[in-house]
């Protein structure tokens, strides 16, 4: 979920890249209109979709963020790990309904990909938006929220 990002020492500049990545996927688009069979522009587009949606989280623009996970998912089941993102994006929109649901769905499944279980990639996302302080802990609802979610996904939790 760092690709673009190939020097660690630089700081990740999440709006560039989800501004990049929106004219990436603008382009793509028109280029998939005059070929719509052309299998790797569609992969490159899911790809783009899947990045974008997971640094849309960062730039706190959760709509862009289920918007791109739901366009990433169109591609195929082996594009169906955005769906950690879009549960992000849900939670992180307030409608925390529909992130339950996503993460119901999906903590008990292997990813299309083969690359892992959803609730692993749920329980590491959450740490991840959480230590980049995206997800305010002092908001008693989103806390509540964040526990609950986490038991959803069997995980006890440990408020140290």
């Amino acid at each position: 979920k760092a690709g673009i990002f190939a020097d660690p020492l630089l700081e990740p500049n999440y709006k560039m890249a989800v501004s990049c990545l929106k004219h990436g996927i603008n382009l793509a688009q028109a280029f998939l209109k005059k070929s719509p069979a052309n299998t790797v522009l569609k992969d490159q587009l899911a790809n783009s979709f899947g990045d974008l949606s997971w640094y849309a989280l960062f730039t706190k623009e959760p709509n862009t963020a289920i918007w791109a996970a739901k366009n990433a998912g169109v591609f195929g089941k082996q594009y169906d790990w955005v769906n950690t993102n879009l549960a992000l994006g849900y939670l992180l929109s307030g409608d925390f309904d529909k992130a339950e649901q996503v993460y119901r769905a999906y903590k008990d499944k292997f990813k299309g990909n083969g690359l892992g279980t959803f609730k692993a990639d749920f329980l590491n996302d959450l740490k991840s938006i959480s230590d980049a302080g995206i997800i305010n802990l002092k908001d008693k609802k989103m806390s509540a929220e964040i526990i609950r979610i986490k038991t959803i996904l069997g995980k006890s939790y440990n408020r140290q």
